[in-house]
């Protein structure tokens, strides 16, 4: 008897990607606040009743809005935008606190937290990497980048995901022949930096609040 499906059962089970990550850490809630939704939010992958998306850049809005992916959008700066506290049973912020100064982002923090109810889930790189302006917007820019122990300093637990950091290797689409062996071995580690965001390409960082209704 091959023990093959229960050794798929357990890997699946304990190693998560980005999105099974996302569905696990929003599954039961009722309502998102996306911090910066962009225009492909992986929330359009979960199953969330209610959610709203709070984006600066109008033409991410737009297509957003296009693929369905929130019931309700808000163009605003995320810095300044009015969000009552505890509103939202979870804050999420995907890629989006890298584009702030290290200050900002630290306001950025508690104020997400001010607007859960529940939990706050924050995906960035780890450590910083440098990015430059693109589609016509300058926010795309990174200005700041963050590690483990600042979420965790924090109260959040951290996860790593999206591959093994010094794995990354920008050239490799120069090399077709080379790309998929290299990726196999990149897949194959990367489950494991779930356990070792040090070692990830990015962190996936969960808080969870002490509230009751």
């Amino acid at each position: 008897m091959s023990i093959l499906p229960t050794l798929k059962y357990y890997y699946r089970l304990y190693f998560f990607d980005e999105v099974r990550l996302l569905r696990r850490e929003t599954k039961g809630y009722a309502s998102v606040l996306d911090v910066g939704c962009g225009y492909n939010s992986l929330l359009q992958y979960c199953s969330v009743p209610q959610s709203v998306g709070v984006e600066i850049f109008p033409d991410y809005i737009a297509q957003s809005r296009a693929k369905g992916i929130h019931g309700h959008y808000i163009c605003a700066d995320i810095m300044t935008v009015e969000i009552p506290p505890k509103s939202f049973d979870v804050v999420y912020c995907s890629e989006v606190i890298e584009h702030l100064t290290r200050a900002d982002g630290e306001v950025l923090l508690k104020k997400m937290t001010d607007w859960a109810r529940y939990k706050v889930i924050v995906v960035t790189p780890n450590g910083f990497v440098a990015q430059d302006a693109y589609h016509a917007n300058e926010h795309q820019k990174h200005l700041s980048g963050w590690i483990t122990e600042d979420f965790r300093a924090t109260g959040f637990s951290v996860y790593g995901i999206n591959g093994v950091r010094h794995l990354r290797w920008k050239p490799l689409g120069k090399y077709p022949a080379f790309a998929t062996l290299y990726l196999q071995v990149v897949f194959l580690v990367t489950k494991f930096v779930n356990f070792l965001p040090r070692m990830a390409f990015q962190l996936f960082a969960v808080k969870k609040l002490d509230r009751h209704v």
